[in-house]
């Protein structure tokens, strides 16, 4: 199965990246409508898509992460492409800011029935969106709540539907002229630590995604039981954009580094071990126990 899903996402990236006159050549409609949703429509369009691996997703146009599902039926290539080669049939996924459900989708797909999915995603319409997208798959439990360092009530930041992958606790990880545009609709969520879930559940992670908007590093704080006990392979989203009272990447890196964990990334088609840097823009490392 990894072999054939790792050649159609190939084939999907191959064509993201391709140049835009040969993208307009085959899927014409698709870059036209979604382009058209994001400057005039005004307002939010509801999609069924097919992603690379031929699941079916809802996703909400022009949200950034729905429009490139929209056209090429992934996201983030290197995290999708280092997923397939490592998650096996029968593993326990945990999706931390699963927003409308792509990884955990993916996950869901590649730990089989025998596996188990447990998402955590605290905005509102968000999880919707989300429990639509993994009401076909038994093996998925949904949480709306947050991860956190510690167990609380949280203000939250809802950026509405063109901007929900960058809901957070904080401001979006945008340029601040964008961020100025931005109407913030703000709530209280519930927040746990993956800690006291991991006991209550007894779900023990064997993979954990961390795409938090910026609390990545409070994620992080409330797992140590894990750290210590599971060493689950762990993918944490870095990039560094200046907000205040936000742990900077290299911080988030160290805090792994120190407690046994070597970073890697995807590159030239295989998992390789990542050499840490001062300042970052947008990735995804995956960090492995003991390698």
């Amino acid at each position: 199965m990894s072999n054939s899903m790792a050649a159609a996402l190939d084939a999907r990236a191959k064509l993201h990246s391709a140049p835009r006159p040969e993208r307009m050549l085959r899927i014409p409609a698709k870059l036209t409508y979604s382009w058209w949703v994001r400057r005039f429509n005004g307002g939010s369009v509801r999609k069924t898509i097919k992603t690379f691996w031929g699941g079916k997703m809802v996703v909400v146009l022009p949200d950034i992460v729905s429009t490139l599902l929209y056209r090429y039926g992934f996201v983030e290539y290197g995290l999708s492409r280092a997923f397939i080669e490592y998650i096996k049939p029968g593993m326990t996924f945990f999706d931390v800011g699963a927003h409308f459900g792509y990884f955990t989708c993916l996950a869901a797909h590649l730990v089989g029935p025998a596996g188990r999915v447990h998402s955590f995603e605290p905005a509102r319409r968000t999880f919707q969106i989300l429990g639509e997208n993994a009401v076909s798959r038994p093996n998925v439990t949904l949480n709306n709540v947050a991860a956190f360092s510690e167990p609380r009530t949280i203000q939250f930041n809802d950026f509405g539907a063109a901007y929900s992958a960058f809901n957070s606790f904080g401001a979006a990880r945008l340029p601040a002229q964008e961020r100025a545009t931005l109407s913030t609709e703000n709530y209280d969520v519930k927040a746990v630590t993956l800690d006291d879930y991991m006991c209550r559940t007894g779900a023990k992670p064997d993979v954990i995604k961390i795409d938090a908007e910026s609390a990545e590093y409070d994620v992080l704080l409330g797992l140590n039981d894990i750290l210590v006990k599971v060493k689950p392979a762990i993918s944490i989203e870095v990039g560094d954009y200046a907000l205040e009272g936000v742990a900077s990447s290299s911080k988030v890196i160290q805090h792994l580094v120190t407690r046994g964990y070597r970073p890697h990334e995807w590159r030239d088609g295989a998992l390789r071990p990542h050499d840490a840097r001062s300042v970052y823009d947008y990735d995804n490392l995956l960090f492995l126990p003991g390698t």
